[in-house]
């Protein structure tokens, strides 16, 4: 089984329609938005299994502050049905409904949230009929992408919108590792996969293949890194270093500021 799927997050992929993941459940579309002017979007789960499913749907507030992700309750979108008994090879809507003002306003930044589907079907134990939590998917949901920002299939005004509105830096610690940081001052998210930090044209580092991260509007977020050697001696040696990554398949460079020493 994918680890994907069986731990928390399934990847919000703009190209893939859906995806199955364990017991036979599948969820579509991977990534829900509310543009401007819009009152609901549709989720779909389709039980392909041979037994009954039962699911808990909630959204939660995302937001990502001290450089760790935040949940938090929210009272903007509701769910409906906010619980579900899906029989075997059967399908369940499930809206996501913008209760403020009755539709998406203009935003000057999207909001970012997280839809979480808990699965709380019955399972018998010698003690009885008890409810557990077998499976738990989350998927991202974001309202109000604000109209200036392109869109990704258009990829040469995209890069270049996203030129000044991120800045990268490396910064050495003291046991080898280095701290890697993002700071985001666009009023939208960006996808983090296919990331690597390049050197003289060579890559140093990747985080391996597939989804990195999210950047949430208007935040900056931090990773630690290593100890890697050679990122290590390229540092020291004062090389310029540059940020390759995809964001929804839309191929992205910026530079990196180099940080010297413990901050």
């Amino acid at each position: 089984m994918n680890t994907t799927c069986r731990h928390l997050c399934i990847a919000a992929l703009l190209w893939l329609p859906a995806l199955t993941c364990a017991k036979g459940l599948t969820i579509w579309p991977l990534i829900a938005e509310l543009p401007p002017g819009s009152k609901a979007v549709a989720i779909y789960l389709d039980n392909q299994s041979d037994t009954a499913q039962q699911l808990q749907i909630r959204v939660k507030q995302w937001q990502q502050l001290q450089h760790k992700d935040q949940f938090s309750e929210q009272q903007t979108v509701l769910v409906s049905p906010p619980f579900v008994s899906i029989e075997p090879r059967q399908r369940q809507l499930v809206r996501l409904v913008y209760l403020n003002a009755g539709q998406v306003p203009v935003l000057a930044a999207e909001q970012s949230y997280r839809v979480l589907i808990d699965d709380v079907t019955a399972v018998n134990s010698k003690t009885g009929s008890q409810v557990h939590i077998r499976m738990r998917y989350s998927l991202p949901l974001f309202v109000g992408r604000p109209a200036e920002v392109p869109a990704t299939n258009d990829a040469q005004p995209f890069n270049a919108y996203w030129q000044d509105k991120i800045q990268a830096s490396l910064q050495l610690l003291p046991d080898g590792s280095c701290k890697f940081s993002l700071q985001n001052t666009g009023p939208s998210h960006l996808r983090l996969s296919q990331v690597q930090l390049i050197a003289d044209g060579q890559p140093l580092w990747s985080a391996g293949e597939g989804l990195f991260s999210y950047l949430l509007a208007n935040t900056e977020f931090s990773w630690t890194i290593g100890p890697e050697p050679t990122l290590q001696h390229t540092l020291t040696a004062g090389s310029q270093l540059q940020l390759q990554f995809e964001s929804y398949r839309v191929p992205l460079t910026f530079p990196v500021a180099v940080i010297s020493g413990s901050q």
